[in-house]
């Protein structure tokens, strides 16, 4: 419910992030509990959000640019802090903003563009964890397709150029050819055989 924002575009692009990284997941074949791990992470990845509308409702003098780089922290302190709560799940929402090259946020965390699979050996120190990398390509996917306080929507084969084009840079290159096999990217109207 704290999703369901006044415009409730956080609960549609929270839904649509999940269903895509699911169908990732699943072409990874991953588990049943690493599917449910990237699923609650993905949807839970903005929950950040939602402590800056009350910071702004209540008139905090922050900058809105610097309180949004601040919302995966945000959103990993009420995870991690929650009764019950999945290291893996905190993870994955304090790292969706983190970029292949360190460029992203909140930590400036590197990746290793590998598959983003258990068996594959990597070194995990200041390495972005392996089902972050899979939350940031749909999040970055779904916000170049609809996010309505950025820009203009792009098309869908628009956004996947973009995501191409970031490929081994920003996002996980592996991520990015499997978000491509599993997203339709036809233009409107197109006849596919």
């Amino acid at each position: 419910l704290m999703l369901k924002s006044k415009d409730m575009f956080l609960l549609d692009h929270s839904i649509n992030t999940t269903v895509m990284a699911i169908l990732i997941g699943y072409r990874y074949r991953f588990s049943k509990t690493e599917l449910s791990d990237l699923a609650l992470g993905t949807f839970l990845h903005d929950f950040g959000k939602i402590v800056i509308d009350k910071l702004r409702e209540a008139g905090s003098g922050t900058a809105a640019e610097e309180l949004i780089r601040e919302h995966p922290t945000f959103g990993y302190m009420i995870i991690h802090n929650s009764q019950g709560s999945s290291p893996i799940i905190a993870q994955i929402v304090n790292q969706h903003h983190e970029h292949q090259d360190g460029s992203g946020y909140p930590i400036g965390l590197i990746g290793d563009n590998l598959p983003p699979l258990s068996t594959v050996k990597r070194e995990m120190k200041g390495k972005i964890f392996r089902l972050a990398e899979i939350c940031a390509v749909v999040n970055a996917y779904d916000n170049l397709l609809l996010n309505p306080h950025h820009h203009r929507p792009n098309s869908p084969a628009d956004a996947i150029k973009q995501l191409v084009i970031d490929a081994g840079t920003k996002w996980n290159k592996h991520v990015v050819q499997t978000l491509v096999s599993v997203v339709p990217h036809y233009p409107v109207g197109a006849f596919v055989k």
